[in-house]
């Protein structure tokens, strides 16, 4: 089995198209071996960012089905 080769480049290309859990393992895998790196650190941050933003979107489309489902009589846990 082959294992990926992390670099810079490819946690920055993460990054830019979205995949924020990998750019953010990747970051925190380069960060490990050069701590001290700023421009790391930033992809790092932005990469959680994503991530978290994704999250909060997340729950807000599971919020929303529930409220669907609990006007509609469907949901709740009350019946």
């Amino acid at each position: 089995m082959s294992v990926p080769v992390t670099t810079r480049s490819l946690a920055d290309l993460y990054l830019s198209q979205g995949y924020g859990k990998e750019a953010r393992d990747a970051y925190a895998f380069l960060l490990d071996r050069s701590p001290g790196d700023e421009g790391l650190k930033c992809g790092l941050d932005k990469a959680q960012a994503l991530v978290n933003a994704s999250k909060k979107a997340e729950v807000g489309v599971l919020l929303e089905e529930w409220v669907a489902l609990v006007r509609h009589g469907k949901g709740g846990g009350t019946e």
